[in-house]
């Protein structure tokens, strides 16, 4: 067994595969045909496994992959950001959720506002979650996540809005804060007067006006970026910082 403090997920040799029990991992054969098929990876060949639920180990692919280091767990990050978004149609949507996945944000929220374009039929949500559920697993093993997203929805305004730390976007409004742990993405069509009424503040994304999928990726891209202190809020850069 490798030594526990010396590893690192995004560092481990070959590929990362979800398993559901680690401690019995079964590959899928969706997941094994993909690793032999795309990757064309061989039998003996270094891989790590993960349940994404924060445990992960190094493994040697086979028909049955052999464990060769001990199971690490990673905490999982704090606090949990959210991305609460109206999706656009196709593949821009698919594109939102595997972007979005892949920069780090922890829970993905379908919004139905009053001008969505995709709208999902009442007893319907079931499949094209799973789908967008995939998208986001395959998004999760190719940038090594330790932690999957959850994809949910879709919920109005006035439900996305209620957690704790929620700001809505919209052309004009203040900067993004560490306060913040979850943006709203209206459709292009915009927020009616009535859900920018839902009592949570605006921020502003930029000073162009941006498709949905854009403003996704901008505003996920914000709030990791803060948790991950990548950047600085303006009153706790360093005194050293350029133009402090």
């Amino acid at each position: 067994m490798a030594d526990g403090a010396a590893l690192s997920l995004v560092t481990r040799r070959g590929p990362l595969v979800y398993v559901d029990d680690i401690a019995n991992p079964q590959i899928s054969s969706e997941d094994r045909h993909h690793l032999q098929r795309v990757l064309r990876l061989r039998t003996g060949a270094p891989l790590v496994l993960g349940d994404g639920r924060g445990s992960w180990c190094d493994a040697i692919f086979a028909d049955s992959p052999e464990i060769t280091s001990s199971v690490q767990f990673e905490e999982k990050p704090d606090p949990p950001l959210r991305l609460s978004v109206a999706l656009p149609k196709g593949e821009r949507a698919d594109w939102l959720i595997q972007k979005a996945t892949e920069i780090g944000i922890d829970e993905l929220v379908v919004v139905a506002a009053e001008r969505s374009v995709v709208r999902w039929p009442a007893g319907k949500a079931a499949k094209p979650l799973e789908r967008l559920t995939r998208i986001a697993r395959a998004a999760g093993s190719q940038s090594r996540r330790a932690w999957l997203p959850i994809v949910s929805g879709p919920v109005d305004v006035a439900a996305a809005a209620t957690p704790f730390g929620t700001a809505v976007a919209q052309p004009g409004g203040g900067p993004i804060s560490p306060n913040y742990r979850n943006v709203m993405i209206g459709p292009e069509g915009g927020w009616t007067d009535e859900e920018l009424a839902c009592g949570a503040p605006s921020v502003g994304l930029g000073p162009q006006v941006l498709r949905v999928e854009t403003a996704a990726l901008v505003a996920s891209t914000l709030l990791v970026a803060l948790r991950s202190r990548l950047v600085l809020a303006a009153d706790s850069a360093p005194e050293n910082a350029p133009g402090g």
